[in-house]
């Protein structure tokens, strides 16, 4: 008989809640397809990055189980005040409290039950789109899979599970707790609102809109420290809650003076409703515009990150093939040979130096001027601190880098640059665009003393051109041919073309003979050892391997930030795109994901809340009817009422989420020299935000019309 019932309740509440219902299911179908990439051929064949995707995810997951325990437990309190009368009903009937209980959480169960079995059915098929786009990232076909999936399912079924577990456990203490009399005024206490002090609450409005501004300046400003990001954070959180207090209030105060707005067609009716909804729903609306927030800022930073992978590793590696050597008379002949061994043709193959004359012009004043170094290489007076530039080992060489025209020329070439003439007494700069902004005119146009030569600037240019530390580090100077017989030979470097693609391993096979080749160790081979190290002492041989291959490690390679390719000795393009895009989607993928849920859920809580109105109040409507106003004019009052309560907590998250997000892309561009402006990030992440939140718009005002359109029907 009890399980005949809660059935029954169960396919009404589907009914009533059929948006709550469709969102739980497509956060299972998420969960189920965002948790099978753990478990890709793809990831599973690179330890590293299956492990950073195995951590990404299960942190994401950790804040996604929480917040869908919060969206059930409000759900299932939410509906618990819908029903309550109904709950009271069945007690003075005679049902025991336990029985009650019971009753109501085995109902919740069963919806727990439906949604988990449709959203992995969607997840199945979500999981095949996911996995589709995944795959070609990596150029990589993909063949639809419908076969063994039990480690991903008991992964969802557990999570989501684990949600409702958190839910129901503690809205079955808030039943034990009441009594019949609570029940039946139940929603009639959550209607209940507190309407005095809206004089001075209403200045909790300007407050928190100074106080934003307040931050926003502060984060502008650039200087922070720890104790002061978490206190501006938190309270920056508070604000965002008085907000929606001091503006429920600012509306009360509003109304009660008789505003313009107040006497427009509809305007007292909406104004009142709007109100109303605020001041019953303060924290509520506070929390999702902190979800609506975080989920912008999640999806811009998931662009800015899949906007620069491809762009840095060109920049970084323009060439499908590229050595180093230390040694400027290299030539690479047995790292050739092999590659003929491992049968890899080369194309378009040139070999040249990188050259010095002793000096630090350019170097020092980058190292002073380039902003993200700081105040790190400057000393007291403003002057190059000596000891600081020659202890650094990361961001230049010890001296400037020179290039000789013909060989960049060649390698314009193979890039299919347009190639560049200049005089003999002229030179020319190949730098980053980054860094260009940061060099003053007169600097960039003086003259240049190379070998006793004055030499004029030509011009300078920015496109990918391997100055991670390859083609020297964020820039190198051209000069004439004749000029380079003058200095000295710095370091010798390999730039080729490949005629078919390479071997998926061809980046491990040639780094591992260009380093035994020199009696280095491999990355690999220096852990294997440091570790054998710890029960030996090591032999002069090992000790002198040790401090050989660290030295090849410390090498400059520019002054990007956040992300960064170093400067490779053996550089394969294509596998190293590889595991690029594979670190990058480690991140890029699971912010996806948490955005896409956040926002979700926090549409799910907007939509049920007015189409659980629609019904409460009916009668509002049918007074406005009787008044007068026609069925076009009461769609238009529908229509412009969820428009209002949909636009206040977007409105406030976007122009929040702004600023934020477009700092942060400002900041991302101007470390890593992306060439996407930081406005276009956020751009796409908001359209996307805003195209879900259109789709919950048009589903609750449908629902909203249908519901209103019903009782007028009953009521005629």
């Amino acid at each position: 008989m009890l399980f005949k019932l809660s059935l029954r309740n169960a396919k009404r509440s589907m009914k009533d809640y059929l948006i709550y219902m469709l969102t739980m299911a497509g956060i299972v179908a998420f969960m189920f397809a965002f948790d099978s990439l753990i478990f890709t051929d793809i990831v599973q064949n690179m330890w590293e990055t299956a492990m950073v995707m195995a951590v990404m995810i299960g942190f994401v997951t950790f804040f996604i189980v929480l917040i869908v325990a919060w969206l059930i437990n409000y759900m299932v309190h939410f509906m618990l005040e819908k029903r309550s009368r109904e709950f009271g009903t069945y007690l003075l009937l005679g049902m025991k409290k336990k029985t009650v209980s019971r009753l109501y959480m085995r109902e919740n169960m069963i919806l727990g039950a439906i949604a988990l079995f449709f959203g992995v059915l969607a997840g199945v098929a979500l999981k095949q789109v996911i996995m589709t786009i995944f795959y070609h990232l990596f150029s990589q076909d993909y063949h639809i899979q419908m076969g063994d999936f039990h480690w991903c399912l008991l992964m969802t079924a557990g999570c989501f599970a684990l949600c409702f577990l958190l839910a129901l456990r503690h809205n079955r203490k808030i039943f034990k707790k009441m009594t019949i009399a609570d029940f039946i005024d139940m929603e009639k206490e959550s209607e209940a609102v507190e309407t005095g002090r809206e004089k001075w609450k209403q200045i909790l409005f300007p407050a928190s809109l100074c106080y934003f501004i307040f931050f926003f300046y502060l984060m502008y400003r650039a200087d922070y420290n720890t104790a002061g990001v978490i206190l501006t954070s938190v309270l920056f959180i508070a604000a965002i809650y008085l907000f929606y207090h001091g503006l429920a209030a600012w509306l009360v105060c509003y109304i009660r003076r008789g505003g313009r707005l107040v006497y427009r067609s509809d305007g007292l009716f909406l104004l009142r409703q709007l109100s109303s909804k605020i001041r019953t729903m303060r924290f509520t609306m506070g929390t999702l515009t902190i979800l609506f927030t975080v989920a912008l800022l999640g999806g811009t930073v998931a662009m800015m990150f899949a906007g620069y992978q491809k762009e840095a590793i060109n920049s970084a590696i323009p060439f499908d093939l590229m050595m180093t050597s230390k040694a400027p008379e290299d030539r690479f002949n047995a790292e050739l040979d092999f590659l003929k061994k491992e049968g890899v043709k080369t194309k378009n193959l040139r070999i040249y130096e990188i050259y010095h004359d002793s000096g630090r012009q350019m170097n020092d004043y980058l190292y002073t001027h380039v902003a993200n170094l700081g105040s790190s290489y400057t000393d007291e007076n403003g002057k190059p601190d000596r000891k600081a530039i020659e202890a650094d080992t990361y961001n230049y060489y010890d001296y400037d880098t020179y290039m000789s025209l013909s060989d960049y020329n060649a390698l314009r070439k193979m890039l299919g640059y347009e190639p560049v003439s200049m005089k003999n007494s002229e030179y020319l700069l190949h730098i980053k665009q980054r860094v260009l902004g940061n060099i003053a005119d007169d600097f960039l146009h003086r003259k240049l003393s190379v070998s006793g030569e004055k030499l004029s600037f030509t011009g300078a240019y920015t496109e990918a051109f391997s100055l991670n530390g390859i083609n020297g580090a964020d820039y190198v100077i051209v000069v004439a041919d004749r000029i380079c017989r003058n200095l000295t030979p710095y370091y010798a470097v390999a730039a080729a073309d490949l005629v078919d693609p390479p071997q998926e391993d061809l980046q491990d096979k040639l780094e591992a003979f260009y380093y035994h080749q020199r009696g280095l160790l491999t990355e690999m081979d220096a852990e294997k050892l440091e570790t054998e190290l710890e029960n030996r002492k090591a032999t002069p041989e090992e000790k002198r391997a040790l401090a050989q291959t660290k030295n090849m490690e410390d090498q400059p390679n520019g002054s990007d930030q956040i992300m960064t390719l170093g400067r490779y000795n053996v550089a394969v393009k294509d596998n190293i795109t590889a595991n690029m895009l594979s670190m990058v989607s480690a991140i890029t993928f699971p912010l996806a994901y948490i955005a896409l849920i956040f926002v979700c859920v926090a549409l799910t809580i907007l939509a049920v809340q007015q189409l659980s109105d629609s019904s409460r109040y009916r009668y509002r409507y049918d007074v406005l009817r009787k008044m007068g106003v026609s069925d076009k004019g009461l769609t238009k009052i529908v229509r412009r009422q969820l428009s209002l309560y949909y636009l206040v907590p977007m409105a406030v998250s976007l122009f929040l989420s702004a600023f934020i997000g477009i700092f942060a892309g400002e900041r991302f561009t101007f470390y890593t020299g992306a060439a996407a402006s930081s406005l276009s990030y956020f751009t796409i992440s908001a359209l996307v935000f805003m195209g879900i939140y259109l789709l919950y718009f048009i589903a609750t005002y449908l629902g909203f019309k249908r519901n209103v359109e019903e009782v007028f029907i009953r009521l005629e």
